[in-house]
């Protein structure tokens, strides 16, 4: 979907006009990806100006460039002001859009290289609220040659030497993928082949446009009104989307699959554990909730890929419990992955007894989802 599909006509844009500053948001896995994305960004933008971040967690400081097309305005090294660094770095680029917004140019916001945009776009938006900002449109820029492999290999970040510091131990496939999937706009340098336009058939938002560096437009960013694009559940920093949305509407393509895994039925806790390897491991994004007979009030959030697996406590269900996972896959048969959700079922025959005798159970989850008093 190419950047002006459905450009604004001139009364919305005059609508928009109401003296707030635009910001567009840059999101990328590397550092050349996001220069050239941002690069590309900044040129089409009437007296815009780039603020840039990076993390620089063995020194404890966050370094902030600021520049436009006339070059450098300031480098400078701010500390760090929590232990948290991603707590850190919110807090410095909310102070600095509220400072750069007086100055009334758009805004290009470069953020850290693999930074989620879920885990710091929803504070932007909220700390907007009031203030002479609007944060528009998130670009995601991809390496088109190496998606697939971004997404669906097991490499880490620390790997490739692109970690946000030593204790990030995150899978480039899972950055990658909750990049894509939050992404107002993706962006990549040589055309897609079948198969890598399949990969963001699948992945990206319906609504989310894709072009080439050399056809995007700025100026149709600032014209996306940015939101929070999941509803999210937050245990300290770690951001997760537990409501996947609707599963795709793309057909299968080049060996890239989607399917949609539903029941109102709970896993068992000891098949759950023995069907991972087929349900998280492997070339597959997994995302969606589950319930667990031993804790049938929790929750559970899935969050999987780059053949890692992430587990953990979403709060009690809004509704009635629900199990829902939609996994894509790149090649392999989905046959074999919605058998291996059919068998970590709990069948009739567990039923019996109900909460009572699941109560009594040690499911062996409490590493992921919290200590569970049992009796």
């Amino acid at each position: 979907m190419p950047m002006d599909d459905n450009p604004l006509t001139d009364d919305e844009r005059n609508d928009r006009n109401d003296g707030s500053t635009p910001v567009v948001t840059i999101c990328a896995l590397t550092e050349t990806q996001r220069v050239a994305a941002a690069g590309s960004v900044l040129v089409d933008l009437d007296r815009g100006v780039q603020l840039s971040f990076d993390l620089l967690n063995h020194r404890g400081l966050i370094r902030r460039r600021i520049h436009d097309l006339t070059g450098i305005v300031e480098d400078t090294l701010i500390p760090m002001e929590h232990g948290c660094a991603h707590c850190s770095l919110r807090d410095v680029v909310i102070r600095s859009l509220r400072e750069w917004s007086a100055h009334g140019r758009p805004i290009v916001l470069a953020l850290p290289p693999t930074t989620e945009p879920a885990t710091i776009v929803p504070d932007l938006i909220e700390a907007a609220d009031g203030d002479r900002l609007r944060i528009g449109g998130v670009l995601v820029a991809i390496d088109a040659a190496t998606v697939e492999s971004d997404l669906f290999g097991d490499d880490l970040l620390d790997e490739r030497g692109i970690a946000q510091g030593a204790t990030d131990r995150r899978a480039v496939g899972e950055v990658v993928a909750h990049q894509i999937e939050y992404a107002d706009a993706v962006v990549f340098g040589a055309p897609l082949s079948t198969r890598q336009a399949a990969i963001l058939d699948h992945l990206a938002r319906e609504t989310a446009s894709r072009c080439q560096l050399h056809s995007l437009s700025g100026a149709d960013l600032l014209d996306v009104e940015s939101h929070d694009h999941f509803r999210t559940a937050t245990d300290g920093c770690r951001t997760a989307a537990v409501e996947p949305g609707p599963a795709t509407d793309a057909a299968d393509s080049d060996g890239i699959w989607t399917i949609e895994l539903l029941s109102d039925r709970p896993f068992s806790p000891d098949r759950l554990r023995s069907e991972l390897p087929a349900l998280g491991a492997g070339p597959l994004r997994g995302r969606g909730h589950f319930w667990l007979p031993t804790r049938p009030e929790l929750r559970c959030v899935w969050d999987g890929a780059g053949g890692q697996l992430s587990v953990g406590p979403a709060g009690e269900w809004p509704g009635p419990q629900q199990t829902r996972l939609v996994i894509t896959g790149a090649g392999g048969d989905p046959a074999v992955v919605r058998a291996a959700f059919d068998r970590a079922l709990l069948t009739d025959a567990e039923y019996v007894g109900g909460a009572e005798r699941w109560a009594r159970v040690d499911d062996g989850m409490d590493p992921w989802l919290g200590v569970r008093m049992i009796g």
